[in-house]
């Protein structure tokens, strides 16, 4: 985690820590007694104790002229004086001022250090905490996890490589339709899910915008795409938008933004593959809205139980929806699909 700058506002914590700080070092480093108000003592001209330690005292000026068979209030042990009640009390008072003035110079200079997570939100105005779920390929497996996430009233950004459409394995035409009819979104991921990046500038054409018209016929609106394994370069990028196509999204670098800089190069979280338990989730989710905020995208591809190394457990999927809902319920996030967020509308 970051470290935070150095701040001159003075929090409770580290009040409390330079007072503590103070009292331990004045525990170990203050056992000589402090003189207070010496000029009291070099007022003493003459200091005469008998065998009762009886004292007479006659000081050269004036507020005592002279104490005469009193108890000795300042009893004289190898040269020097020990602290009289007065003394004592005014020593303490010295203490206290000093762990005032100990505790204020830690609280002013004394950085905030975030274990594990922030305790102040970083500088700027906190985003929105933005959830989106994507899932790439069309895996057939991925058409029941729909049924959960209309059961909380979710949808979310299946990328789909139409030339693999309807295959054994594949999500079909009819099922595709249902999702974006149930208000998910459907995005492109070229015809045949190939790597772009250093192709010829007519073969990334046809995968791209081929793939996005293919789509469109039949009965798709596609605003948003995947690089197939986050393979791209300018050219790709340039392409994409060329097509139609109002964002995509890579692989790596999440959080994005929730004011994306570069909508053609969408940061996500890597993929959740089939050893992401269900605390990792959560704590990519938690991470970014303690961290100030911001958009995480999941990559999800198959949910079922161990088919694939890129899968997640049908009852981790379960559960971290039900998880969302809570989170979204009390206030804490927004569960969006891509198109949704880099648009700024609903698009159902």
């Amino acid at each position: 985690m970051r470290r935070s700058s150095p701040s001159c506002v003075i929090t409770l914590r580290n009040f409390l820590i330079g007072t503590l700080l103070a009292l331990v070092f004045l525990r170990f480093c203050g056992s000589t007694p402090i003189k207070i108000f010496q000029t009291s003592f070099d007022n003493i001209s003459k200091t005469v104790i008998d065998e009762n330690k009886n004292v007479t005292a006659v000081l050269r000026k004036g507020d005592l002229t002279e104490i005469r068979g009193k108890k000795n209030p300042c009893h004289l042990r190898g040269g020097r004086a020990q602290d009289t009640d007065w003394n004592k009390i005014m020593g303490l008072f010295k203490r206290f001022i000093l762990c005032v003035l100990f505790s204020w110079v830690i609280s002013a200079c004394m950085p905030s250090i975030k274990a594990g997570t922030t305790a102040t939100l970083p500088p700027g105005k906190p985003q929105e905490t933005l959830v989106s779920l994507t899932f790439d390929d069309g895996n057939a497996d991925n058409y029941e996890i729909a049924a959960v996430l209309k059961q909380y009233g979710f949808h979310a950004t299946f990328y789909i490589p139409s030339g693999l459409v309807g295959s054994q394995g594949f999500m079909t035409w009819d099922q595709l339709q249902t999702l974006q009819n149930d208000g998910n979104e459907i995005g492109g991921h070229t015809l045949d899910h190939i790597k772009l990046g250093g192709l010829a500038a007519g073969t990334v054409r046809h995968e791209i915008c081929d793939d996005r018209t293919n789509l469109m016929e039949h009965g798709i609106n596609p605003v948003s795409f995947a690089y197939p394994f986050g393979n791209y370069d300018e050219q790709v990028k340039q392409i994409v938008k060329d097509c139609g196509y109002s964002d995509a999204r890579t692989i790596r670098g999440g959080p994005e933004k929730t004011s994306p800089s570069d909508p053609y190069a969408l940061l996500a979280f890597p993929y959740i593959v089939a050893d992401t338990d269900l605390g990792k989730l959560e704590r990519y989710v938690g991470g970014t809205r303690k961290e100030g905020g911001g958009w995480i995208i999941f990559i999800f591809h198959h949910v079922c139980d161990s088919c694939d190394y890129y899968s997640v457990k049908s009852d981790i999927m379960n559960n971290f929806i039900y998880w969302l809902a809570e989170q979204q319920s009390a206030g804490h996030i927004k569960v969006r699909t891509v198109g949704e967020v880099v648009m700024g509308f609903t698009l159902h």
